[in-house]
């Protein structure tokens, strides 16, 4: 196998692969180009990113994982991420992703967002 590239697990094509990678790719230019509200949460594809971190292939999953902790990254996003489920999402994150890196960059985030962190303590969450 390829150095990078990953073996197919059951549930996922190439092309959810790409998809996913593309999508991590727009995510990452995005970050350090707009600002103001994500294109991703104007144009609805948050709930699918939120659903999509519990897809069985491991690719994907790490991919819309990292997708949620850039998009959380910014004030701007936290309401509607709170509203779209994406919290509890990055607090699952925080708690259990299988890449040590992402891991910790989930409660660093949340705990950088201040509505993040105000949501949290109303619900008494630690993470």
């Amino acid at each position: 196998m390829e150095e990078g590239a990953s073996a197919q697990t059951k549930g996922e094509s190439k092309e959810d692969v790409r998809q996913s990678k593309r999508w991590t790719i727009w995510m990452e230019c995005e970050a350090g180009t707009k600002s103001g509200r994500s294109f991703f949460i104007e144009d609805g594809a948050l709930q699918w990113i939120v659903q999509n971190t519990n897809n069985e292939a491991a690719p994907i999953k790490l991919h819309m994982e990292l997708a949620l902790c850039h998009l959380a990254q910014h004030e701007v996003n936290a309401k509607d991420m709170i509203s779209g489920g994406a919290l509890w999402e990055l607090v699952q994150i925080s708690r259990d992703c299988s890449r040590e890196d992402i891991q910790r960059l989930a409660p660093r985030t949340l705990s950088s967002i201040s509505t993040f962190t105000y949501e949290l303590g109303r619900l008494l969450i630690d993470c």
